[in-house]
């Protein structure tokens, strides 16, 4: 699908570890005149499957990133990998006007003509989903703050109320329900700011990624802190920007990404990807995008939305 007459340049900043062919695919229902990919392949797989798998997009459209990083789920890892990621983009040739981080599991529900058309509307708008971490609603939100992450297998991360917990992967993942609960720990977030947290697949301007490399460049606590925090990519971005003292960039802030999550199954979200039977949410979900699909379980889902890409988009939501 081609963008009509829009002038909107969206960067689409990807993380992408297996199923390259999809990837292709994604690339190719994103596509239009004037975008742009930047993708950052897990250093734990083959670059050039994903070279391979997106021969249908024009070269100049797409950039790998320079730094690859082995990603591991709940770590710091792909919060560096993304930082990297806006840096390129920043110093890349021409600026966008959106920044976009989505994964390789991500796809569209309508069609480029669509959100396009949003995005003019809300052209001076950065979409960040954040929500205040409060005790004792959110526990689980706030124990990850607290805790400690450790290294546990070899593409995940667990938690430890001791920061200089030494056990070996086996060890850990017999004590650590034991141990989070024996050594409590408070760990206030720097500068006294209050924690937020919400999805880190952020819909933002270039302004907003400015800000925030430059404040962490600046506060280099935040990324001390943040390094022992599980998936500290849902809570970073979202506690920075929340309490900015920058009012124009915090007006700014629209407090949905419009990706579909299925948030009934969320404890399920890694290992249950979208099938067929999800298609009726789907069209009625009123977003723009929905994660997570994986088409060696399902693609006839994906052809599915590739012929009804067509969402009755909801864009009243709560700021």
């Amino acid at each position: 699908m081609i963008g009509g007459d829009s002038n909107i340049r969206i960067a689409y900043l990807l993380s992408v570890h297996k199923n390259p062919a999809q990837v292709g695919r994604l690339l190719k229902r994103l596509y239009y005149p004037g975008c742009q990919f930047f993708i950052h392949v897990s250093a734990a797989v083959p670059l050039a499957d994903f070279q391979a798998s997106i021969q249908d997009i024009p070269a100049e459209a797409v950039t790998f990133t320079r730094t690859r990083m082995r990603i591991r789920q709940g770590d710091l890892s792909l919060t560096t990998a993304t930082l990297n990621g806006l840096l390129e983009i920043l110093n890349a040739k021409t600026e966008p006007d959106f920044i976009f981080l989505m994964s390789g599991e991500d796809y569209p529900l309508t069609s480029n003509e669509v959100l396009l058309s949003f995005l003019e509307k809300h052209a001076n708008n950065n979409f960040v989903p954040h929500q205040p971490v409060t005790q004792p609603d959110d526990e689980l939100f706030v124990d990850r703050l607290n805790l400690y992450t450790n290294p546990l297998e070899a593409d995940k991360a667990s938690t430890s109320a001791n920061p200089f917990t030494e056990f070996s992967r086996r060890k850990q993942a017999g004590l650590i329900q034991t141990g989070n609960r024996l050594l409590p720990a408070s760990r206030p977030v720097p500068l006294n700011y209050t924690p937020y947290c919400g999805s880190s697949w952020l819909r933002i301007k270039p302004a907003a990624a400015r800000y925030m490399l430059t404040f962490l460049r600046q506060h280099p606590s935040f990324m001390s802190y943040f390094r022992n925090v599980m998936a500290p990519e849902m809570y970073i971005y979202q506690t920075i920007l929340a309490n900015t003292s920058n009012a124009a960039l915090r007006e700014s802030l629209y407090n949905d990404n419009f990706t579909y999550t299925a948030p009934d199954r969320f404890a399920e979200m890694n290992a249950v990807p979208f099938t067929m039977s999800d298609r009726e949410a789907l069209a009625n979900s009123g977003k723009l995008f929905a994660r997570k699909f994986d088409e060696t379980q399902d693609c006839a889902i994906l052809d599915w939305l590739d012929e009804h890409a067509v969402v009755n988009l909801n864009a009243e939501q709560k700021r």
